[in-house]
């Protein structure tokens, strides 16, 4: 057995190249069917090149067969470089809540939208206390606002929150909120909802 490596025989049956490949072209045809097929179960229709993939699979003769795959393959290459193959769908993601922002959840803005909503960011707001419950923690509160928003307080507030009392919420310069209620020391907050 040592002479037959030594020689460069070897008991292993010859693979062949082409057989292997047109197999492994197979599995991702079969893969790129699965995510093509998927779509259309919703209704939508399947993109062209991944169409022209799933037909590449019915062909018979294996030299007709990797021709219309390296087709394919160069045709989904091109769709996808593009952009066009699938539509881009980010996964929904909450947001950071700001001052005057809506709970919402989706993709995150591109770096434009973000200028447009810098621009139109607030700054600050005045409201009054709808309701307020003690938090965990020596001096630290839940604060519903009039407007529905509700916010907690990080640290302890001077005084007792009170219904119907002023509230001035700013943001500081780090992106963070500081609550003063009735004008007195403000506090670091949080927006719940």
């Amino acid at each position: 057995m040592s002479n037959d490596l030594a020689r460069g025989v070897s008991k292993e049956p010859h693979i062949d190249p082409a057989a292997v490949r047109n197999r492994a072209l197979g599995f991702v045809a079969a893969g790129m069917l699965t995510i093509a097929l998927a779509p259309s179960a919703n209704g939508q229709t399947v993109p062209a090149p991944l169409a022209e993939l799933a037909r590449c699979r019915a062909i018979s003769d294996a030299g007709a067969r990797l021709a219309c795959f390296d087709k394919a393959a160069d045709a989904i290459d091109a769709a996808q470089t593009a952009g066009t193959l699938l539509p881009r769908t980010e996964p929904e993601r909450p947001r950071r809540l700001g001052l005057g922002d809506p709970v919402q959840t989706g993709p995150l803005p591109t770096r434009a939208e973000r200028a447009d909503q810098e621009r139109d960011t607030v700054r600050e707001i005045n409201d009054t206390v709808a309701s307020y419950r003690p938090a965990s923690g020596r001096g630290m509160w839940y604060i519903r606002l009039a407007n529905g928003q509700l916010w907690r307080t990080l640290g302890g507030l001077q005084v007792e929150p009170r219904v119907g009392g002023t509230v001035r919420i700013r943001t500081t310069a780090t992106g963070g909120f500081r609550l003063s209620i009735n004008n007195g020391t403000p506090s670091y907050v949080e927006r719940v909802l």
